[in-house]
């Protein structure tokens, strides 16, 4: 059973991994398909929202072409496009910028499904859209009871609108930035293997269902391809 990811950056894959693995077993495969990895460093190339917009609208221009090949002989379940909307304010959408009193989740998929909605429509082609209300770490964010969080001054309300994911996650305990306080460093290997990362969200997986609406919708758009 495998699906892929198209993703802003590769600390994404082993979130969604552990999640799509709770869901539908450990027999389930994620396989990141960008960014890819640069042979000669072995780290993954530099991607973001960009490289991620990039590659949607290289593959619609392609008509569908190579990625219909690509189920075909792949054997895929889905792919997943990433995009973190906190990034809505950089995007315009028919030449239109977003607004704060807009929603910056169906703002985000609203762009994504504008240039995918041909390839969407296909019905030998699934493309499940992974678009987290901020960030990604927002859904490991939510796995900390607020009342933890606010013995570090850390008051959340909404996890999912709550503004600086990354510096309440540094004063938590995860691994900082050198050169960047209050950054996350992010590896893949470092998200792989320690617990504080993606088998975190494995283990308190029914806590963020419960809290981000976001981790909910992408849970039930994974069922719906995998029992299909």
């Amino acid at each position: 059973m495998k699906f892929y990811l198209v993703a802003e950056g590769s600390t994404d894959q082993p979130i969604f991994e552990r999640a799509i693995k709770t869901w539908c077993g450990e027999q389930a495969e994620l396989i990141l398909l960008e960014p890819q990895m640069d042979a000669t460093t072995g780290r993954h190339d530099s991607f973001g929202y960009e490289g991620v917009l990039n590659w949607c609208n290289k593959m619609a221009g392609e008509k569908g072409k190579s990625i219909r090949g690509f189920f075909y002989f792949n054997q895929a379940k889905a792919v997943i496009v990433h995009l973190d909307a906190d990034i809505a304010e950089e995007l315009s959408l028919n030449s239109i910028m977003f607004q704060p009193s807009q929603n910056r989740v169906e703002w985000v998929e609203d762009i994504l499904k504008s240039i995918l909605s041909d390839l969407m429509s296909a019905p030998e082609i699934k493309i499940i859209l992974a678009v987290p209300k901020m960030m990604t770490e927002t859904w490991l964010l939510s796995t900390y009871d607020r009342e933890e969080l606010k013995k570090r001054s850390i008051i959340v309300s909404d996890y999912e609108e709550y503004p600086d994911v990354e510096q309440a996650l540094v004063e938590l305990g995860y691994e900082e930035k050198r050169d960047k306080p209050g950054r996350l460093k992010k590896f893949q290997n470092l998200y792989s293997t320690d617990p504080r990362y993606g088998a975190r969200i494995e283990t308190y997986a029914a806590v963020i269902e419960k809290e981000c609406t976001q981790f909910e919708k992408f849970k039930e758009s994974i069922l719906s391809v995998n029992t299909a």
